[in-house]
């Protein structure tokens, strides 16, 4: 398999700053996308279970902490904003924010989310399994 150095520089920085496994938790085998990285399991192992993905349309300064957990960039009630809409969705605790599109960064007055009104918004990717 060949690999694209610049993207396997950059899987190591994701593996040493988020403490994410390289590895699939399933099988063992070396996981090479951003995607896998972030879900701790391979295109391969997803497959053996039955997984929901689900895009939802959210605030672009949220990616920290639906990524992460860091709660530094948010603004008071604003964790508790995130936990009722993602709540109203459907995506509960079990499920990880596994992608975004940053690419295709909007404005809007009028957010998806209740009561947040406008800002930049992206498209956000959760996957959970049921």
């Amino acid at each position: 398999m060949i690999l694209n150095m610049a993207l396997f520089e950059r899987i190591q920085e994701i593996w040493k700053e988020t403490g994410l496994s390289h590895t699939c938790l399933r099988c063992g085998r070396p996981l090479t996308d951003i995607a896998s990285i972030r879900m701790g399991i391979g295109p391969v192992c997803r497959k053996f279970k039955q997984w929901d993905v689900v895009e939802l349309e959210l605030p672009v300064h949220w990616a920290t902490y639906l990524f992460y957990g860091d709660e530094s960039g948010l603004e008071e009630g604003e964790k508790e904003m995130i936990a009722a809409h993602l709540d109203k969705e459907e995506v509960g605790a079990d499920w990880e924010c596994a992608d975004w599109k940053p690419e295709e960064t909007y404005f809007t007055w009028a957010s998806p989310v209740a009561a947040y009104g406008g800002g930049d918004h992206c498209t956000y990717v959760f996957i959970g399994c049921n």
